[in-house]
């Protein structure tokens, strides 16, 4: 079952990169994108719990605070800079950096007491900023002048997705379920957005009939709906680092469909990058937790 659901969220959110990198080169502002991205989803979801007739947010101050967080480091920060990276790199670059997650988790998740250290998966870990380092040499693809700083700014976006998945473990109020949780964090990142999406005249709005483009963000909001349930299911079921086997899935297909949509040719030096980003992911995933109590 949690093999199934890290294939379908992995497929989720690499045909994500796809809509929104064609989105954003087709007269969507990334900013603009952003927003239809958390507000989209929040209403699907609000809707969803009414048919079901459960509270769709919980306004005791646990719950808010945590909506919150979430909603910054989960949703808000990280995605506007996917949207922005978008504009500066190639696609299949941004999938393989945004999906080292699991290498930064690892090292969070021992700070915050939710794993205990083990040296196979700390050379995980070291192998997976070795490809970071490989993926940022300048080649025929990437430019020192105009990509790395770019490639150094995405970064902060796994990081960010790190920090929240390990504040979802270790901060989830009880009770609470999936569908809640993802409604008001949602929410939060859309009343964050809204300002600043206004402010800088990067609202998006939509064409009556449909065009494209307005097709492509509808579907991104299904697919984002799904997957923000299936995310929290997989961290409240297995844990922060096992949900993360999907990142090795995501950076894949979003090479893939680099290639097969943009015409994304990869450098040898990439593929020795994603490779051992790649090899990287499955080593922390595959090896098995450490014992409940610490060795002596």
């Amino acid at each position: 079952m949690n093999c199934l659901l890290l294939l379908l969220l992995g497929l989720i959110w690499g045909s994500g990169y796809v809509i929104s990198n064609y989105c954003v080169h087709h007269g969507v502002l990334p900013l603009g994108y952003g927003f239809w991205q958390s507000l989209g989803p929040a209403i699907a979801l609000l809707l969803i719990s009414f048919c079901r007739r459960v509270p769709a947010i919980q306004f005791e101050k646990k719950y808010l605070g945590y909506y919150v967080m979430c909603g910054i480091f989960g949703i808000a920060f990280p995605n506007t800079l996917i949207y922005f990276t978008s504009q500066h790199l190639p696609p299949g670059i941004v999938g393989v950096m945004v999906n080292t997650v699991p290498i930064l988790v690892y090292p969070l998740a021992i700070l915050a007491a939710q794993e205990y250290f083990q040296w196979k998966r700390m050379v995980a870990v070291l192998v997976g900023v070795v490809g970071v380092m490989i993926m940022a040499i300048p080649n025929v693809h990437i430019n020192a002048s105009t990509h790395i700083p770019w490639i150094l700014v995405i970064l902060l976006t796994p990081l960010s997705f790190a920090f929240c998945a390990v504040f979802i473990a270790a901060k989830r109020p009880v009770p609470s379920d999936a569908l809640s949780l993802s409604t008001g964090m949602l929410l939060v990142s859309s009343l964050l957005l809204t300002p600043i999406v206004l402010g800088m005249h990067s609202f998006y709005l939509f064409h009556f009939p449909l065009i494209r483009t307005d097709w492509l963000i509808l579907l991104e909001i299904t697919l984002s709906t799904i997957g923000y349930v299936i995310f929290f299911f997989l961290i409240k079921r297995a844990g922060p680092v096992y949900y993360s086997l999907v990142s090795g899935t995501v950076a894949l297909t979003s090479v893939f469909w680099g290639w097969v949509i943009f015409h994304e040719i990869m450098s040898p030096l990439n593929f020795v990058a994603i490779s051992f980003i790649v090899a990287a992911i499955g080593l922390i995933s595959f090896t098995p937790a450490a014992a409940s109590s610490p060795p002596d």
